[in-house]
């Protein structure tokens, strides 16, 4: 009877239990995110903790929204898809594990979808955090690779690129702009609480980008900057917010350039640079190039409904197919192709429409969301399908857009009604009398 004096909500932030649980819940998604970037094994360490995250979810209480609903649709479709696909080549334990871990990776951006609409602010603040720290030691282990401290540059470095502690320098690049635009948004926002701190983490990030060499990591690192000092600049009301954004363009782009010239003065890396920098690559261009491979490609894909099946490009072209759109026709047919084309452009329409409304997460928002747009178009020269990061983007995106929704509060709902039932309780009364 006592609780009945207390409104749901305030009942759910006074019970200690209740609290107990959310932190719990937090400390395991930062656990979580915080060991993505570690995925020189397989199952990395972030799969197998994702699992026991979303069982604590679901078993302390998840929902599935109804907004989410259409997201989870496109997933299943994309999968089902590959599993047609697959259906010839059972045999193949590599094209198995391929669909699975699609699978896997489709449905943990439904659970980050769903994860975002309660709680938003400090789960999202929990996740933030817990990148950049991923994305600290991913760089320093590539640092430590690239100057083989230890002997361990066999482990963190391939052909001279920094990897860190991923396989691929063209993955951990895109992972690291993440963070580093949290940093940059936080900068520019003001609301960063350790500067110092702050500004070493961002350079260490922007080192493990510059040393991964990775072409489409350096272009979509520098328009998810240029996009969240746009953003901001264009959202905020506040002229000392515009003039300090300003300031800190202009500083960041000194300090990046005096950080250029002092980096590429070394033969070596000039060298490297030099040669990674070119936008045509020998393997880019030209009829056999991977790019001209593509435009055979997709003739070919035109006439199967069910693709070349999962990672069976190869069998037909000597390369991969270093598109994630063409991939999706490859290796999920017709059908997984399509879903995966709905779901990126509904992603975009929710992103862009999104990062104009005011909420307590705006900011952030906007960092995740010029990331997550330049990572969408890096999909038109690699294969993004199986980025474990691009997924928890995609999720992110979806469940903030739905979070940032404005809601009618419930008084005012019900205050037409109550006071309509009032008139007329009045009006039976006045007519007894």
């Amino acid at each position: 009877m006592a609780l009945a004096a207390y409104p749901p909500g305030d009942i759910a932030r006074a019970s200690p239990l209740r609290i107990s649980v959310e932190r719990l819940r937090r400390a395991l998604l930062w656990l979580m995110v915080a060991s993505s970037s570690i995925v020189l094994i397989e199952p990395a360490p972030y799969d197998v903790l994702f699992l026991c995250v979303a069982l604590v979810y679901a078993v302390t209480g998840l929902r599935l929204p109804a907004s989410v609903a259409p997201l989870l649709l496109l997933v299943t479709a994309f999968n089902i898809g590959g599993a047609f696909a697959l259906v010839p080549f059972l045999d193949h334990e590599p094209s198995v594990m391929f669909v699975i871990i699609s699978v896997y990776m489709g449905f943990s951006a439904v659970f980050f979808a769903c994860l975002m609409t309660e709680n938003t602010e400090s789960r999202l603040d929990t996740i933030s955090k817990a990148w950049i720290f991923a994305g600290v030691i991913a760089s320093l282990c590539g640092f430590a690779g690239y100057i083989n401290l230890g002997g361990t540059g066999a482990i963190f470095t391939l052909y001279g690129r920094v990897t860190g502690t991923f396989k691929d320098p063209n993955v951990l690049g895109p992972f690291l702009s993440v963070p580093a635009a949290l940093i940059v948004q936080g900068f520019m926002a003001g609301t960063l609480k350790r500067p110092l701190i702050s500004f070493t983490c961002l350079m260490i990030l922007l080192g493990g980008i510059f040393f991964s060499f990775s072409r489409g990591a350096w272009g979509a690192t520098a328009l998810a900057f240029l996009m969240t000092g746009f953003l901001l600049f264009v959202t905020t009301r506040s002229i000392s917010t515009r003039v300090r954004i300003v300031a800190i363009a202009i500083a960041g782009v000194a300090v990046l350039a005096m950080g250029l010239a002092a980096v590429l003065s070394i033969d070596s890396v000039w060298q490297l640079f030099e040669v990674r920098a070119s936008l045509k690559q020998d393997y880019d261009t030209g009829v056999n190039g991977r790019f001209g491979k593509l435009l055979d490609a997709i003739p070919m894909l035109l006439d199967r409904p069910n693709g070349f099946g999962p990672l069976r490009f190869t069998d037909y072209f000597t390369e991969a197919p270093h598109d994630v759109f063409v991939n999706a026709f490859s290796s999920y047919g017709w059908l997984g192709g399509i879903a995966y084309f709905c779901l990126v452009a509904i992603i975009v329409w929710l992103g862009w429409s999104t990062v104009w409304r005011r909420t307590p997460w705006q900011g952030t928002y906007i960092a995740l969301w010029s990331v997550t747009f330049g990572q969408i178009l890096q999909g038109f020269q690699i294969d993004t399908d199986h980025w474990r990061h691009l997924w928890l983007l995609f999720g992110l995106t979806w469940g903030l857009a739905i979070a940032s929704r404005p809601r009618r509060p419930r008084t005012a709902t019900r205050a037409p009604a109550r006071a309509a039932a009032a008139l007329s309780a009045q009006h039976a009364s006045a007519t007894h009398r």
